[in-house]
């Protein structure tokens, strides 16, 4: 008897292609689906309706719309009114995807759980993708390794284009790409935060401490922004710190933007420190299209970069890479 693969199936191309891979391997395939509650969710459960249906592959549609709120949404907008910069892909693949659906599915007698993110484990390790162009290990790194048990990345060393092709000819059409915050189907989190919050008028300063100018509220701003400020200064100003607590966005030249230190919390770590030693050399990605860098990474959860980073961003994930490894992830805290 073969064993069973639950997938997480968005209808998308690369959890098409995973369902599609998974089930011509021999595996006896389920497909599983979220209903969070939002209106991206109609659109998600009738094209992962279609795709299972194209491949003769049952689908069960899970209602997570409260777990969706509490976890993804609800948090993002705290870390918005706390001065921070969230990554709520990270925090779902954590809480959500490799959290409540793997459960799901493992309760339903899954021997193994798949999703369609360009990753690859290697003795329980997560690793880079072969497709560094796709590489989604950046995502997973907040999930804790001992959820990557029973867990199947079909997409490990598939290209995009590949995988494009070959949902071409399964289905009748591709389906289009995931949204990069699905939540907000589109629009700006800056109206999500206005309709909880409203306008908290704050004033803009320069890096010496006087006011230039004022805003809607801090809330509204990420460090490294340009535009989008609602006014000019003359020469180019960009966001270089954010300070809640006084409703104040501090402005500076971009040689501002440049530090060459930060501090992570919550740090997921992926090895074993037993026979580590401190700082360690490593290679840190801090957001998602950053080119990794090589830094020191101390016990305390220091980092010094080799070279300074521009826009270092309190909130965002800190991946940490030793070659195609991922030794670790971990939230920048402060720079």
């Amino acid at each position: 008897m073969s064993e069973t693969v639950f997938v997480a199936l968005s209808g998308g191309v690369d959890s098409t292609y995973a369902l599609f891979k998974l089930k011509s391997q021999g595996f006896n395939v389920v497909a599983l689906t979220m209903d969070v509650g939002l209106p991206v969710s109609r659109e998600w459960i009738e094209a992962a309706k279609h795709a299972a249906f194209s491949m003769g592959v049952m689908l069960n549609v899970v209602n997570l719309k409260d777990e969706f709120q509490k976890y993804v949404v609800d948090y993002f907008v705290k870390e918005y009114l706390s001065g921070r910069t969230p990554n709520p892909c990270a925090v779902c693949n954590r809480y959500i995807k490799f959290g409540l659906l793997r459960e799901h599915a493992l309760s339903m007698g899954a021997d193994y759980y798949a999703t369609g993110h360009y990753a690859c484990l290697s003795d329980g390790r997560l690793m880079r993708a072969k497709d560094r162009n796709k590489d989604q290990s950046y995502f997973l790194c907040l999930v804790e390794r001992e959820k990557f048990s029973s867990v199947l990345f079909p997409m490990c060393s598939v290209r995009k284009s590949e995988a494009i092709l070959a949902v071409r000819d399964m289905v009748l059409n591709v389906p289009r790409e995931s949204q990069e915050v699905c939540f907000l189907q589109g629009g700006d989190y800056r109206t999500l935060l206005m309709d909880k919050v409203g306008t908290k008028r704050g004033r803009f300063v320069d890096v010496n401490g006087n006011v230039i100018g004022e805003h809607d509220g801090f809330f509204l701003f990420t460090i490294g922004q340009r535009r989008g400020l609602g006014k000019t200064f003359g020469k180019p100003m960009y966001v270089v710190d954010i300070v809640p607590s006084e409703n104040t966005v501090v402005l500076g030249d971009e040689k501002h933007l440049f530090k060459d230190r930060m501090k992570v919390s919550s740090i997921n770590w992926f090895i074993d420190l037993k026979n580590i030693r401190f700082p360690l050399d490593v290679e840190v990605k801090i957001r998602s299209q950053h080119r990794p860098v090589k830094a020191l990474l101390y016990e305390d959860g220091m980092v010094e970069f080799s070279e300074p980073q521009r826009a270092v961003t309190p909130g965002q994930v800190a991946c940490f890479y030793r070659g195609d490894l991922v030794v670790a992830g971990a939230v920048i805290d402060y720079i």
